[in-house]
């Protein structure tokens, strides 16, 4: 009999005798295809990382003082690398605290808040012009609801798109999102699509090694878009006027861990809140209320001192009408009543 010919016919004894090389071993086509898929992906992904805009030259100055006299809705954006929700809730509260508008209980919902406008023609500023002429048109009888205003969120795109486009004139930000997101969402679906691809191998295989290989690749191919999501969209001129703003976030950060009496709430919060990290000061906004600290930022003084439910309550109120899909919004414990006594910003 031919060589050959004996090569063949113990091809299935060799397949069985070699079950790591069959296709459902650990190291069959499946799992050998995943893992070169995964490779392929990471390095993409590195690639893509490691050429994102960097400002290097200098090193982030830390501080809890303001770096600059920016509204916080464009230094918010500057620190996050990218427009957010998070800058036009700021902007709520950098109008409260120039009295145009102002937060007080809902007139149906005790524990929830309602804005009235004071003075409609006040904003100087293009972005809080918008956002005015938005709560105008939502208002009755010069008050938004908290029905109304938690329904806001779907409809200030055009306040988004101003912000954009002022960072955009000012050379901070990219013209398009894509550009960025796309060397880290093309190979993320990649391989989100081979994970999947794995699970047909495995059932036509009758071995679960190829579901290892989509577990791998999926991951990968999942931090990628994570990766896509968190990148900034700021050029280097961008970069280089976040610098300030970034080590503005991590001195406000520090103080926070460090205790009473290290941040001027009055001053940051609206900036605080602009770059994301609300919901990390929500403990200390407990403490400074339990001091007895009633916050500028969210209504006249002598107004909040009338607030059944305490301060603190309706700012979470006023967070999660705002920020709904915010995962951190939880109420605050029952009891909470800090209106016996009042101090300045800091505490």
């Amino acid at each position: 009999m031919p060589i050959s010919d004996n090569l063949l016919s113990s091809g299935p004894y060799l397949l069985e005798t070699t079950p790591l090389l069959a296709a459902g071993g650990p190291f069959g086509a499946p799992n050998v295809i995943a893992v070169l898929a995964s490779v392929a992906i990471a390095i993409f992904a590195w690639q893509a990382w490691s050429t994102r805009p960097r400002f290097t030259d200098h090193e982030e100055s830390r501080t809890t003082q303001p770096p600059a006299d920016l509204h916080p809705a464009l230094a918010g954006a500057l620190a996050s690398g990218r427009v957010s929700d998070n800058q036009i809730e700021a902007t709520v509260l950098e109008m409260v605290r120039q009295r145009s508008i102002e937060i007080e209980p809902d007139q149906k919902q005790k524990d929830k808040v309602q804005i009235r406008i004071l003075d409609a023609d006040q904003p100087s500023n293009e972005i809080e012009r918008e956002l005015m002429t938005l709560l105008t048109d939502r208002a009755e009888n010069g008050v938004v609801s908290y029905r109304v205003l938690s329904r806001l969120r779907n409809e200030w795109g055009n306040v988004r798109s101003l912000l954009r486009n002022q960072l955009i004139e000012n050379q901070w930000l990219k013209p398009s999102e894509i550009q960025t997101r796309l060397p880290f969402v093309l190979p993320g679906s990649i391989g989100l699509l081979t994970a999947a691809m794995m699970v047909p191998a495995a059932i036509s295989t009758g071995s679960g090694w190829p579901l290892l290989g989509g577990l791998l690749v999926g991951t990968v191919g999942s931090i990628t878009l994570i990766m896509g999501n968190i990148v900034p969209h700021t050029t280097d001129e961008g970069e280089r006027a976040a610098l300030p703003w970034r080590g503005y976030r991590t001195g406000l950060i520090i103080a926070r861990d460090q205790g009473h009496g290290t941040i001027d709430l009055d001053q940051a919060f609206p900036y605080i809140v602009a770059m994301g990290m609300a919901p990390g000061f929500d403990r200390y906004l407990r403490r400074a209320g339990q001091s007895g600290y009633v916050p500028d930022w969210i209504g006249p003084r002598p107004l909040v001192l009338e607030w059944s439910e305490g301060w603190h309550t309706y700012w979470i109120a006023l967070h999660t009408a705002l920020a709904p899909t915010d995962p951190t919004n939880t109420p605050p414990p029952p009891g909470a009543n800090w209106r016996k006594s009042l101090t300045g910003g800091r505490f």
